[in-house]
């Protein structure tokens, strides 16, 4: 799923940044949650 939503944001702003963005922000959140539950 990540890999089809930075396409599409890819396609809608012809810039990687906001997939980098978007990537940056669920590995956070992913890791913030892995972290809470250690």
């Amino acid at each position: 799923m990540m890999a089809i939503s930075n396409s599409v944001l890819d396609e809608k702003y012809h810039s990687l940044v906001p997939g980098i963005i978007v990537h940056v922000t669920y590995n956070t959140i992913v890791s913030c949650g892995t972290l809470l539950f250690i």
